[in-house]
């Protein structure tokens, strides 16, 4: 932000003030999040402080007094840090699944962010139990992801990411992919000449279904820009079965091998 500001200073205030509204609207959005608020205030303060400097260097003569400055950011209606809803969290128990509705009536029909935690590091494959993880409340993240994406039909966390990841196959779901292949199950191709279109045989998606909503629990947020977000939770909790834009050094090998067993036309269980 200093060397944008030094470097558009000699913009017309009016599109200086534009662009700079769109630059913090953008950064509160991605970094605001729950337990974050006294970073994204500090960040505000420093570009006020910059703002200010760089204003007042753009001619011999002082443009603005302090008073005069923070008038100014104010008729301009300078977002403030803002955070967004914290976390919630839905436990994903037999119960609740068997109840449709009663389920439904909890998880928003609504664009967002989530995270996938399992009930223990004991209940994941072998494969899994041996790795790092960041916990929320006392439980290992293994995945996250977003309801929301610019070329997705449905943007729902209810109607799209849920149904496809705990009732869905395989082919429509990378995390059923990813956890159905570390437990062994066969492969079902679309096409042999292509290793990645694939589901799992029935017998193996409705075990792994059963699975899932017995050992995972779902945490969620409803935010309008998602896109904005994911990035950040996957940077923040470091999830070993996100393998797109995952550049954590943690399980980083786990991580390589899960991609080549996915894209693999047979395995040796």
């Amino acid at each position: 932000m200093r060397v944008w500001l030094k470097a558009n200073r000699i913009l017309p205030l009016t599109m200086l003030m534009k662009k700079l509204k769109m630059k913090l609207a953008g950064y509160f959005r991605y970094y605001g999040i729950t337990d974050n608020s006294r970073d994204i205030e500090n960040f505000r303060y420093l570009v006020r402080r910059l703002t200010f400097k760089w204003l007042n260097r753009r001619s011999q003569k002082k443009s603005y007094t302090w008073i005069r400055f923070d008038r100014m950011f104010k008729n301009f209606e300078v977002p403030k840090a803002k955070i967004n809803e914290g976390i919630a969290t839905i436990k994903i128990s037999r119960s609740i699944i068997e109840d449709t509705v009663k389920f439904k009536a909890k998880l928003p029909d609504s664009a967002g962010a989530y995270l996938i935690c399992a009930k223990g590091v004991n209940v994941l494959p072998e494969r899994m139990k041996q790795l790092e993880y960041k916990f929320v409340n006392e439980l290992p993240v293994i995945y996250v992801g977003i309801a929301g994406r610019p070329t997705s039909r449905v943007k729902s966390l209810r109607n799209r990411d849920f149904k496809n990841h705990f009732n869905g196959t395989a082919r429509t779901s990378t995390l059923r992919k990813s956890i159905g292949i570390l437990f062994g199950f066969e492969k079902e191709f679309e096409n042999p000449n292509n290793n990645l279109k694939y589901k799992f045989t029935n017998r193996h998606e409705d075990q792994l279904s059963k699975w899932m909503k017995d050992n995972l629990v779902m945490n969620f947020v409803a935010i309008d820009n998602p896109m904005e977000f994911e990035l950040y939770i996957i940077k923040t909790y470091e999830p070993p079965l996100n393998l797109k834009d995952n550049k954590s050094e943690r399980n980083k090998v786990f991580r390589k091998e899960l991609s080549i067993l996915r894209t693999t036309a047979y395995m040796n269980n």
